[in-house]
């Protein structure tokens, strides 16, 4: 099989660089060195930016210094190859042509390596199946490594101003189901973590199903319950939008009444319409590439209904399953950071908020006291990779009085505490009566 590669090409690449400097600025545009197939021409690409980098002109001589510097210059055939290079080369003016020659069979190149790594991976038998397909898409994703547009802050400053005349600039998916937590954060935003932490039967699975439903008001999510099945989410999402006693939904109650029916039967126009939109995983381990592949599959159904996919919910962060590239030696607060980051990566791979509940470490109660970051269990990279971060406060179980302190808030105002009720009969955390400043 002959090489996938135009030798003419690079060379005329190389050749335009050497006499043109506005070919050596231009270039790195469309390739870079490891675009090249023979490793000689590689050599002389880094050798010609090393004399630019250092504001040198570029030319035979220079660039044969480099490489003789390095160590080089005989390996690429010497100075006389890159008098080659000049003579071999039609005009500096066409660099632009070549060099996409050049990154064109780059990424064939890498197309063909790529399935030749898929087709020995798939038939090796030893990895899991969703694994396999997420590391193929990967796998394909890399073969193009488009160049970042270069831009100033200039060329923003117009779109901005349009997108916040439109009222499109925050990139808000939603509101949160609270009117004073959307008031002090604007929202869900496309891109952004938010973190719900909170001590066990206090609520933080009640607010990740809250804000299940608000997200599937205008499209699809998906709900990652590593603590509980897929029937226990059902039944609270029917208690929520049908108001019936959950223990009269799961077993635990007295039977569901002729009301409860009634009830649930004047709701299930909803219930179907925003349950159809919840995409649920109940995996009882799950690694953070199974949500992200469980998360795409879910932007796809999205599509193919006609919908957005407005992010994910993950119940809750201290369950997930490291995957193996993690030793078994690995401290226990670099895996969830592990964790932590990579749903934060895909919060702005899939440019979507992604909801994260958390448990809280148990000092909080042992000294009676509202909880604060610090009490995040394994809690130093959720911190810093949360942009909102709420904590869950029952200051006295007697009531139904709860706090959500806002404690975090990289779009507006914090710390604030946030009253609310808990009505976990209804699967739900209501506000309180309350009221906005008079804003001037």
């Amino acid at each position: 099989m002959e090489p996938i590669a135009d030798t003419l090409a690079e060379q005329s690449v190389l050749g335009s660089m050497l006499m043109s400097k506005d070919a050596v600025d231009d270039v790195p545009d469309t390739i870079s060195g490891e675009d090249f197939y023979h490793p000689k021409h590689a050599s002389v690409y880094a050798a010609i930016q090393a004399v630019a980098r250092r504001g040198e002109p570029v030319d035979a001589l220079t660039v044969a210094s480099e490489l003789q510097t390095g160590g080089e210059l005989a390996r690429i055939g010497g100075a006389p190859y890159l008098h080659d290079l000049l003579a071999v080369t039609p005009s500096a003016a066409n660099v632009g042509y070549y060099a996409r020659i050049v990154r064109d069979k780059a990424i064939q190149r890498r197309v063909v390596d790529a399935a030749t790594r898929i087709t020995q991976l798939a038939a090796s038998g030893e990895h899991d199946p969703d694994e396999l397909v997420e590391t193929a898409r990967a796998e394909i994703d890399a073969t193009s490594r488009a160049t970042a547009d270069i831009k100033s802050v200039a060329e923003l400053i117009d779109p901005l101003l349009d997108a916040i005349a439109s009222g499109e600039a925050a990139q808000i998916v939603s509101p949160t189901p609270w009117d004073e937590l959307t008031h002090h954060t604007g929202g869900f935003r496309r891109g952004a973590v938010y973190v719900i932490g909170a001590r066990p039967g206090v609520g933080k699975t009640i607010a990740g199903i809250q804000i299940a439903l608000e997200l599937a008001k205008t499209g699809f999510m998906s709900f990652h319950s590593l603590e509980m099945g897929e029937n226990e989410i059902a039944a609270r999402l029917i208690a929520n939008r049908a108001r019936v006693a959950l223990g009269r939904l799961n077993g635990s109650g007295e039977p569901a009444s002729e009301r409860d029916w009634k009830l649930i039967s004047e709701n299930r126009e909803e219930i179907d319409r925003l349950s159809r939109r919840i995409q649920i995983d109940d995996r009882s381990t799950v690694s953070p590439v199974d949500i992200r592949s469980f998360a795409r599959s879910a932007m796809r159904a999205a599509e193919r209904a006609g919908e957005p996919f407005n992010g994910l919910v993950v119940d809750y962060l201290q369950l997930m399953t490291a995957p193996s590239t993690i030793g078994s030696d690995t401290k226990r607060h670099e895996v969830v950071g592990h964790f932590s980051r990579s749903l934060k990566i895909l919060a702005r791979e899939l440019n979507v908020p992604v909801i994260l509940l958390s448990q809280l470490n148990r000092s909080s109660v042992g000294q009676d006291r509202p909880p604060t970051m610090a009490d995040l269990r394994e809690s130093g990279s959720i911190e810093q990779d949360a942009d909102v971060i709420l904590l869950l406060h029952h200051a006295n179980p007697v009531t139904t009085d709860i706090d959500m302190l806002l404690e975090k808030n990289r779009h507006g105002m914090a710390p604030v505490p946030i009253e609310l009720q808990r009505r976990g009969e209804y699967s739900a955390l209501e506000t309180r009566p309350w009221v906005p400043a008079h804003v001037a």
